[in-house]
């Protein structure tokens, strides 16, 4: 099972690593996807934008709640025969970002 205290504290972590970002001049900027928004052309996920795009092509973007569950991670476990650390475990269910 997947300690809640591990989740929460791999939230704090990400969320205390975004806002130093968002301190910097670029903070969280990528390249964005540009219409149709091809899942493979590696800009940042249009639910994942959180700013206009600027004149160069590029966003903010911003976490999202992760959609993995605690029994996709045992099925990555037994698909890679490895258990993870707890904290990977709880890294994988917390955000996408």
């Amino acid at each position: 099972m997947i300690s809640v205290a591990d989740i929460d504290f791999v939230n704090h972590c990400l969320e205390s690593f975004y806002a130093k970002l968002a301190t910097h001049k670029y903070g969280v900027m990528s390249p964005a996807k540009e219409p149709p928004y091809d899942p493979e052309d590696g800009g940042v996920p249009f639910e994942m934008m959180d700013s206009p795009v600027d004149g160069e092509g590029y966003c903010q973007w911003k976490m999202l709640p992760s959609t993995l569950t605690e029994a996709d991670v045992r099925q990555l476990e037994q698909e890679f025969a490895v258990p993870f650390p707890p904290l990977l475990r709880a890294y994988l269910v917390a955000r996408f970002h």
